[in-house]
């Protein structure tokens, strides 16, 4: 009996101690886990003993501290100084922050935007701290708290000794670190385009069904996820904020520009009022008044104003994605404005702007011509594939059709021939006599459409009159025939100018002799065109002359930079220094992230994107642009049941707010109803646009985790050599292939105790450099 209590106590230790549970016939295997409970150097598993019968102890009893899984031994030796240790592990974030890849002599397939791009500090220092500390391999923990086998993440030391924000006002950085753009891998993606990533799959695959079932299967899909909805990015709580602020105007206003005013008759009444609405949007983004607005001169001078400032450097554009958003609420003057810019544009059949070269009094008929309808209604759409057609054979320019087409462009938007049967003095550079006893005055027509805007602009620059001892000009008058000539109608009558003259004898009087009356600004673009050879051309036929470009010296070629980068957009400012001031330079601070997102999008030439969009639309079919069903969805939103305020007051069921039931069908006359409608009116639309977002969206996504990888590379082979000079003075010399160099690290503490960088300096070391500093300097090494 004895024997056999003592085996059953023996079997019961061997099972509790030894960890190898049996459960239907598998085995469990155990992995060593230094936190674990019997890990612990101290502890003793609890288990129900047995006592020994008549004193007898069997020789199997465990000892205390006995090591019965072969554990292997934990490291328990810890630095001297622990913040000498977090700052090591800094001064890696600190090395990605000085040198780009191409610094660094790496070869990636990367553009070359992300090789001559620094990166962020911050980025690796704030994934590094959510690392564990046991997986960071180090030889020594940082205290008894947190050993070098720690299952915390590297924060939790981090904070015990540290603000939260390493480097702030107080800090000191030499010049010597580097200070600029950096690329940022989180900023260079948003949420709100990660979150995109994850639905454009399902979506396209669901566009993909013409039954009209995988619409309704989508939005099942979508209900089953709504509670997510509540968990929106902030970029998105941001713009939904803004669309329903003050009882939802921003919806409304948006809706409102997509329809045409009661009294918009004509082309011209339609353009001149869109006008209006886009000189109040961009005074309001300017956060200027717009009381003055009240009409299509006012607005057409404020506008002239705005094109002033642009060239002069004077207005820049926030590139952080939220304060952005928040400009949503005066998007809908802006809408307006292009809408009704398409509508005229599409007023003219596709044969007309690309097989034959349009004449003012062509342009006139439609321009002054009642809008046009169908079924008695005004015709509120566009033929979207007809457009994408047309753009791609001007970017493409086979035997001249590009230079037909954007003249033919030219003279639907820009030319000024408001009076039928008029001769050529229409825009007489001299100004019109209203009499002995008054003064000549500029061109003014009530039926103008947008080149009153550059009117008013170059009046901005030049001044309302150019006056000289022989005689004078209108600046207004001489851009408008300019404008005209370019598109092969001589408007401009003569001015006694030293003589008669027309508008080419003029252009040489002010190409010599412009300094006087003209701004350098003006001068200077003249100049360049003389000193390219190309003076004569630009008189005849200046559009054909800045399309071509020929001989390159005027640094503009509109056909060149339609199958260029987006980006090389700027150089046509810069090429006449038309842009911001260099006193004007936007600041940049350290750890400052770059706007990668717009380089990637500006990589690209419009012909490109042209390209990809006819690859992703339907082939075969014209796909029709319907304003009206947009805004009908709109006013939905705005001010039904179903509006979107009203829904977003319970985002766990936002779509149930909107109108859509579990079945994927919804609620008739709802918002999620019309939207459902519109989905399948421009299936392949959606579709098409869907796909395409979604390759562009992958793309970005692929780029961001090569450009990671790439420096976690580089950051997992560096050599770190750590100089105590004192308590709160370390020096970290940082090694990567030939590359080395030293950050010398000084800190101060806040009023809680906590550290942060007081001073920062970098110096890049040569080998014998190095050699002496390390001679030099007689301190412990960590």
């Amino acid at each position: 009996m004895k024997k056999m209590l003592t085996l059953l106590w023996s079997l019961n230790m061997c099972v509790n101690t030894t960890i190898l549970p049996l459960s239907c016939g598998a085995k469990t295997e155990v992995t060593y886990d230094p936190n674990a409970l019997g890990n612990n150097d101290n502890y003793m598993p609890e288990v129900p003993v047995v006592p020994p019968v008549d004193g007898w102890i069997d020789a199997t009893e465990p000892k205390p501290n006995e090591n019965l899984n072969n554990d292997p031994p934990k490291n328990e030796a810890i630095v001297q100084n622990p913040k000498a240790e977090i700052m090591k592990q800094y001064s890696k974030a600190l090395f990605a922050n000085q040198y780009s890849l191409k610094d660094l002599g790496v070869e990636t397939s990367l553009d070359e935007e992300l090789q001559n791009s620094h990166y962020s500090s911050s980025y690796y220092f704030n994934t590094l701290k959510q690392q564990k500390i046991s997986n960071m391999n180090l030889d020594l923990g940082f205290d008894d708290e947190f050993k070098a086998y720690s299952k915390s993440n590297f924060e939790e030391v981090y904070s015990k000794y540290f603000e939260s924000s390493l480097i702030n006002e107080n800090s000191v950085l030499d010049n010597s670190v580097y200070q600029n753009k950096v690329y940022n891998p989180k900023s260079s993606i948003p949420e709100l385009l990660e979150m995109a990533n994850k639905i454009m799959p399902t979506l396209a695959n669901s566009l993909s069904d013409f039954s009209g079932s995988g619409i309704k299967d989508l939005l099942m899909l979508l209900f089953s996820f709504q509670g997510v909805l509540s968990n929106l990015p902030e970029e998105a709580n941001v713009a939904l904020s803004t669309l329903t602020d003050n009882d939802s105007q921003a919806l409304k206003d948006i809706s409102s520009a997509l329809n045409f005013d009661s009294n918009d008759y004509t082309y011209v009444d339609a353009i001149q009022h869109s006008i209006i609405a886009l000189a109040k949007s961009v005074n309001g983004m300017r956060n200027k008044s717009t009381t003055g607005i009240k009409n299509f001169d006012s607005a057409s001078k404020a506008l002239g104003v705005v094109l002033k400032e642009l060239t002069d450097g004077k207005i820049s554009f926030d590139n952080d994605i939220k304060e952005s958003l928040k400009q949503v609420k005066y998007i809908g003057g802006i809408v307006k404005f292009v809408r009704v810019m398409f509508l005229y544009l599409d007023s003219f059949s596709e044969s007309d702007l690309t097989e034959k070269t349009l004449s003012v009094d062509d342009v006139l008929k439609v321009k002054q011509g009642a809008i046009k309808t169908q079924n008695g209604e005004k015709v509120n759409s566009i033929n979207m594939q007809k457009w994408i057609r047309i753009l791609k054979l001007m970017c493409d320019d086979q035997n001249g059709q590009g230079l037909r087409i954007i003249k033919n462009i030219v003279c639907i938007l820009f030319s000024t021939h408001d009076t039928p049967g008029l001769n050529s003095k229409e825009t007489n550079l001299g100004g019109f006599d209203q009499g002995w006893w008054k003064p000549n005055v500029n061109y003014s027509n009530s039926k103008e459409i947008y080149a009153k805007i550059f009117g008013y602009f170059i009046t901005e620059v030049a001044g309302e009159r150019i006056s000289t001892i022989s005689g004078s000009f209108f600046p207004d008058n001489f851009i408008k025939s300019l404008l005209n000539i370019g598109v092969g109608y001589e408007s401009g009558g003569t001015v006694s100018l030293f003589g008669t003259k027309n508008i080419r004898q003029v252009l040489d009087f002010l190409s010599s002799w412009g300094t006087i009356v003209l701004p350098k600004m003006i001068t200077d673009i003249f100049k360049k065109i003389k000193n390219a050879g190309e003076w004569e051309e630009f008189k005849q036929d200046w559009l054909k002359c800045i399309w071509y470009d020929t001989k390159g010296g005027i640094g503009i070629s509109i056909k060149k930079i339609l199958n260029q980068p987006l980006s090389e957009l700027s150089k046509i400012g810069e090429s006449f220094g038309i842009g911001a001031n260099a006193d004007d330079k936007e600041k940049v601070y350290f750890d400052d992230s770059k706007d990668y997102l717009g380089h990637y999008f500006s990589s690209k030439s419009l012909n490109d994107y042209l390209t990809d969009l006819q690859n992703y639309l339907p082939e075969k079919q014209d796909i029709i642009v319907d304003f009206d069903s947009f805004k009908n969805l709109l006013n939905s939103l705005a001010s039904s049941q179903t509006s979107l305020k009203n829904a977003l007051e319970n985002k766990q069921g936002l779509l149930v707010g909107l109108g859509l039931k579990k079945s994927g069908n919804s609620v008739k006359g709802s918002s999620m109803d019309l939207l459902t409608n519109t989905l399948n009116e421009y299936q392949g639309l959606f579709k098409g646009l869907v796909s395409f977002a979604d390759k562009k969206i992958n793309e970005l996504i692929s780029i961001n985790n090569n450009m990671i990888k790439e420096y976690q590379k580089i950051m997992d082979s560096l050599i770190v050599e750590t100089t105590v000079v004192d308590q709160n003075k370390y020096e970290y010399l940082v090694s990567y292939n030939d590359k080395r160099t030293k950050f010398t690290i000084e800190l101060q503490q806040n009023e809680q105790g906590k550290s942060y960088i007081s001073s920062l300096v970098a110096s890049q070391k040569d080998d014998e450099a190095i050699e002496n500093s390390n001679a030099e300097i007689s301190v412990k090494q960590v």
